[in-house]
């Protein structure tokens, strides 16, 4: 009886431990202006909605005026030397295409890298990219 009991509180805390990361790293609200790349997806300008994903490590990225531009990415944590004093969205330009890099939130000195694309790799070869930032509210 006792080892069906850990079992289940086992099952519970998996269960519950997206939920509580979830809550501890809100959503953040962000109008991005062009269209982007992220992963392996390209997603259209819009309001976008970016959230901590189903299993840690993943983020969400869903776009309010396109239900179909809706996608999970792995980051990487990454520091700043000091705390953030607004949210903001990293994107590196390449010409006329966007790629999302980092994901900063308010108030904390973490946030999340994406993973450098093959596509974005090659372009980086060829020249030079821009940063451009997006605040997020």
């Amino acid at each position: 009886m006792s080892r069906r009991i850990v079992m289940l509180l086992g099952v519970a805390a998996l269960l519950v431990a997206p939920l509580i990361y979830a809550q501890l790293n809100p959503a953040l609200e962000a109008e991005i202006p062009f269209s982007f790349e992220a992963g392996k997806s390209v997603l259209p300008p819009g309001q976008y909605r970016v959230a901590a994903g189903p299993s840690q490590g993943v983020m969400e990225l869903a776009c309010h005026q396109d239900s179909k531009a809706r996608i999970f990415v792995s980051t990487n944590a990454v520091r700043s030397p000091e705390t953030v004093g607004e949210g903001k969205l990293v994107f590196q330009r390449y010409g006329n295409r966007y790629f999302l890099r980092q994901i900063w939130i308010v108030g904390t000195d973490t946030g999340r890298e994406l993973m450098i694309s093959k596509a974005e790799k090659e372009l980086a070869y060829s020249g030079a990219g821009q940063t451009v930032v997006v605040a997020v509210r």
